[in-house]
């Protein structure tokens, strides 16, 4: 999954200042941002440069303990599209990341899960990606998860 906007965004918001007003008040940002990515099709083995726009909507607020804690839901606007080398088939693709963060700092709990459809519209099979990541740390900040499940097949 080429979308990282979404981690970009968890880490920065982590570094705000948070006025005293924001305190347990839900906040909302709304972002469409230009894709220009190459990737690997693991199925036919085709380089694919891949064009198209994203979009996101996060939601997070600042408890009344000091907690943050943060909704995101971020995917391609319409499929991506591209042409792979060497087979000069055309692709289409479409993407999206949902991410669940709560931080008691030190206690942290995120979950990421991360889908994507390569739709070749030449011969072959289509590729279709799902990628779960889970970590926690407990209130001592020792990690007490760290899970990572990818499953990759080739449909078609």
């Amino acid at each position: 999954m080429k979308i990282i906007i979404s981690t970009l965004m968890v880490l920065s918001l982590l570094v705000l200042p948070v006025p005293a007003r924001a305190q347990a008040q839900t906040q909302a940002i709304e972002f469409v941002f230009p894709i220009d990515q190459t990737q690997v099709d693991q199925c036919t083995n085709d380089v694919v440069h891949l064009t198209g726009e994203g979009h996101g909507v996060m939601h997070f607020f600042f408890d009344n303990s000091g907690g943050f804690h943060l909704t995101d839901v971020t995917h391609t606007m319409g499929p991506l599209s591209g042409e792979g080398l060497p087979s000069g088939n055309l692709y289409k693709a479409n993407e999206t990341v949902s991410t669940t963060a709560n931080l008691n700092s030190p206690q942290f709990e995120l979950t990421m899960v991360m889908s994507e459809v390569l739709i070749n519209q030449g011969p072959g099979p289509n590729l279709v990606a799902h990628t779960t990541i889970h970590f926690t740390a407990n209130a001592n900040g020792i990690p007490t998860s760290n899970v990572m499940n990818m499953k990759t097949e080739c449909v078609g």
